[in-house]
């Protein structure tokens, strides 16, 4: 974001790395035990959507799931 000053936004040298990894051949259901969150107010409890994160970059650091 250019207005803040901020290294985000692309995938270029000098950028901080934030992005996701998505295995769209994977299905996930969405179950109230699943959240991080103390909220769970949600309309997708109990559906199942195509694609599941399999890992995480944030500043350059992957996180797998």
């Amino acid at each position: 974001s250019s207005m803040m000053k901020l290294n985000k936004g692309r995938l270029q040298v000098g950028f901080d790395a934030d992005f996701a990894i998505f295995d769209l051949d994977q299905e996930i259901t969405f179950f109230e035990n699943q959240f991080e969150s103390k909220s769970t107010n949600t309309p997708f409890l109990g559906y199942t959507v195509a694609g599941k994160i399999v890992s995480t970059i944030r500043k350059g650091v992957q996180f797998n799931w």
